[in-house]
């Protein structure tokens, strides 16, 4: 990466139309100077916080959906039509549930790294983003994510092993494992993998660069759902069927699988569309607006 990039190579770089900051804003080598560059990490967590707000309800209606779903406590589509009924005309109520708290609690965390992370590598070290934001955006949502998934996992079971409960029945190993494993390939596929694929739709098929980037943000983190689908309908089945089950065989997890695949597909979809789609997209768009506050003055 060249020591110097120009103003349309640092947009393409960064992923956002705010260039670094001018000679007026840096010190000689630069690097944004102290007082600015603290507005830029105000408004990286402020636009990382607003936009995880944005879609945590949805996010929250469909995940407990999907695993009231495969425990068998509640058929998908009326348990996203309770989630949806309880949003539209019992706010306080839904906003207050610890499963909604949960989930704004990683978005925000996970956004609010990648941009800081991004805003260090852009105005301060002057190093490409790239893998520094994979690995602290993927370890804050990993962490944050298999723990929610766990608690959820016991929240929304049907009915607890004999002799214990829902809340002191603990998540396999192997379910964290492949949890885990899920969110790493959302995260690269979420956060960068979009502006690779923007660029070989620009440089490729003359795809306008801000359609480009749009169409990117919005399909690239659908699309791995179909791959990683399987893992989260296996996490959940070895907690819900657990190996003391009468019925545990890998031919009866396979059997589930396929019969929940598509739908769980779909469903991750439409969660992972607000997440990472519409709220990436937001995401972006505060960033610039912040960025252009905390620069520009």
């Amino acid at each position: 990466m060249p020591s110097a990039p120009s103003t349309e190579e640092s947009t393409k770089t960064t992923g956002s139309s705010t260039p670094r900051a001018s000679a007026s804003a840096g010190d000689a080598d630069g690097r944004v100077v102290k007082g600015r560059f603290a507005k830029v990490v105000c408004g990286e967590i402020a636009s990382g916080v607003t936009a995880a707000f944005l879609v945590s309800p949805f996010i929250k209606i469909i995940d407990a959906s999907i695993f009231a779903n495969a425990s068998g406590r509640q058929a998908l589509v009326p348990a996203i039509a309770s989630g949806l009924k309880d949003l539209l005309f019992r706010p306080a109520y839904f906003f207050k549930q610890l499963p909604f708290i949960c989930v704004l609690g990683v978005y925000s965390a996970t956004y609010c790294v990648a941009n800081v992370v991004q805003a260090i590598c852009d105005h301060q070290l002057h190093v490409d983003w790239f893998w520094p934001k994979f690995i602290a955006s993927s370890i804050t949502n990993v962490s944050a994510s298999v723990a929610k998934d766990a608690y959820f996992t016991r929240a929304f079971a049907k009915i607890p092993s004999p002799g214990m409960t829902i809340s002191n029945r603990p998540v396999p190993v192997v379910s964290n494992v492949l949890y885990a494993t899920r969110d790493s390939v959302t995260i690269f596929a979420s956060f960068n993998l979009p502006p690779m694929v923007a660029q070989h739709l620009h440089r490729s098929m003359g795809v306008s660069q801000p359609t480009a980037e749009t169409f990117a943000q919005l399909f690239t983190p659908c699309a791995v759902q179909f791959a990683t689908a399987p893992l989260h309908l296996v996490g959940m089945d070895l907690y819900n069927r657990p190996n003391t089950a009468s019925i545990t065989t890998w031919p009866d997890r396979i059997a589930f699988v396929r019969r929940e695949y598509l739908k769980t597909a779909l469903a991750r979809c439409g969660r992972i569309f607000p997440a990472y789609g519409i709220g990436g997209v937001a995401n972006k768009a505060l960033r610039e607006r912040s960025h252009a506050w905390a620069l520009d003055q």
